[in-house]
């Protein structure tokens, strides 16, 4: 049989036909090998696991992770090194710091209800007669972060040249409405509208300035951020990113008011929740930009969470040692930001006092009207509760 001439292209393909067998056959054998190695390697992991005790490995997994618990309830939770405060805890002072901190959330909720509604915390139908004798000097407002969507039925004569512009009527031509008659539509808006943080009372035997607490999802959310940054002023430790944001929104208004504020008489700034962290803040800014002020304030907090770290919170209370917070111990808010997190550490600031309320709910266990209650009650103290704790 006569041999066939093999063409240059045709041996290129047949190489190349050859060199993908070889490539595909190496591969499979890579796979192979592969296989086996992880199969010899799970036999031998089995054996050896064989051979110990599950009791043993379990104590090892649990043990290790119940003496690490114990090793971290053993060191100082919150190792800031804080000033005792110079005067006693108010509990009269108190009751009254509360409800200013309720009244703030009642204005914020009016606020959001009736756009006509000016801030007048006396205006507000839960206002008590304990705060008749106060006046109120500022209101703190804010932008609220998203849109509110109102549905808004217009009626307008159309007829009435003198109550649409020319522009607005050709408007209305051109969408085909009929200027003759009435227009009777719904219209849908959306509109940022102003939102009430607090306020700030005057009276001839003090000044208070307070807070409103977290009302909001997005506020909830820059809770939860623990993301630190660098005080303000040089030496200051380090503070939660979203807190020093939203004060810093409303610092001017803040120092507005303080201006008018007597030296010589007590400053007591007050805050429930996220109103907490900014009284905190608010606190420390009035010391430094008011001198004269500073031997005056008085901070007292109601649930509020971690501000900063420890160097923080150290300073704070050598400028700052008359200061207060009171906590529900079934509540989760005042542990967090966690003590460390991501490299960052969070301690509390001031003298702690602690009641116990636990409504089985954690909202009901935060809300400002638990709180109210537990201090209008005069259930809180500064003394150590018996509780078991688990042998630590």
């Amino acid at each position: 049989m006569p041999m066939q001439k093999l063409t240059r292209r045709q041996l290129l393909l047949g190489g190349f036909g050859i060199g993908a067998i070889a490539t595909g056959s190496y591969k499979n054998y890579q796979l192979e090998q592969e296989r086996k190695r992880k199969l010899a390697l799970e036999t031998l992991a089995r054996a050896e696991l064989s051979k110990k005790d599950p009791r043993e490995k379990l104590k090892e997994l649990f043990g290790s992770d119940a003496q690490h618990t114990k090793e971290r309830v053993e060191i100082e939770p919150e190792p800031a090194k804080l000033t005792s405060p110079k005067l006693p805890y108010s509990r009269e002072i108190s009751k009254t710091l509360v409800i200013c901190c309720a009244l703030t959330t009642h204005q914020y909720v009016l606020g959001k209800l009736d756009e006509t509604y000016t801030g007048e915390i006396k205006t507000l139908p839960t206002f008590p007669k304990l705060l008749t004798g106060y006046t109120q000097i500022a209101t703190l407002r804010g932008i609220e972060d998203d849109t509110v969507d109102d549905t808004v039925e217009v009626d307008v004569p159309l007829n009435t040249s003198s109550n649409i512009s020319n522009s607005t009527q050709r408007l209305l031509r051109d969408a085909g409405f009929n200027l003759n008659q009435r227009l009777k539509e719904a219209v849908n808006l959306s509109r940022k509208i102003p939102v009430y943080l607090g306020y700030v009372f005057t009276s001839p035997s003090h000044n208070i300035i307070a807070f409103r607490g977290t009302n909001r999802l997005a506020e909830m959310i820059t809770d939860a951020i623990v993301l630190q940054t660098d005080y303000p002023t040089t030496g200051y430790g380090k503070i939660h990113d979203g807190f020093l944001d939203l004060y810093q929104s409303l610092a001017q208004q803040v120092q507005e008011a303080a201006k008018t504020f007597n030296p010589t008489l007590p400053c007591y700034v007050t805050g429930h929740s996220l109103g907490g962290a900014l009284a905190t803040l608010a606190a420390l800014d009035l010391a430094l930009k008011f001198p004269k002020l500073r031997s005056r304030i008085q901070l007292y907090t109601y649930a509020s969470p971690r501000v900063g770290n420890r160097d923080f919170a150290t300073k704070h209370s050598q400028l700052l040692p008359n200061c207060y917070r009171v906590v529900n111990l079934a509540d989760t808010v005042p542990l967090t930001p966690p003590f460390e997190v991501y490299g960052s550490q969070y301690s509390h600031i001031g003298q702690m006092w602690s009641f116990l309320a636990n409504t089985g709910d954690i909202i009901r266990n935060h809300r400002i009207s638990t709180y109210q209650t537990a201090v209008m009650q005069a259930i809180e103290t500064d003394k150590r509760r018996s509780y078991p704790v688990a042998g630590f």
